[in-house]
């Protein structure tokens, strides 16, 4: 998971999200790395928190990049903005 570093996340950020999610969601974010890196060069081009939903809403990057990036590009920006502030929104935005 070092690549998670070229997004502006520290070693300590790397090993809160560990310590936040499961052994299979660690394994996913390996293995599918290339698919992870798609989805979030997009979070962070809409400036969204992706710790947060690293940690969180793990179950995001389960998805192919593009069909999430569709589903993401349907939101409107200021709710997207919104989503920093309370990213248990996420679920009724998508």
């Amino acid at each position: 998971m070092d690549y998670l570093k070229e997004y502006h996340l520290n070693e300590d950020d790397i090993n809160e999200i560990k310590n936040s999610i499961d052994e299979r969601d660690i394994l996913e974010y390996s293995v599918h790395e290339e698919n992870i890196r798609k989805i979030l060069d997009y979070l962070t081009s809409k400036k969204l928190n992706i710790k947060e939903l690293l940690k969180n809403k793990s179950y995001l990057f389960y998805t192919d990049a593009s069909v999430l990036i569709n589903k993401f590009n349907s939101i409107e920006e200021d709710k997207l903005k919104e989503l920093n502030d309370n990213i248990d929104i996420l679920d009724e935005l998508l």
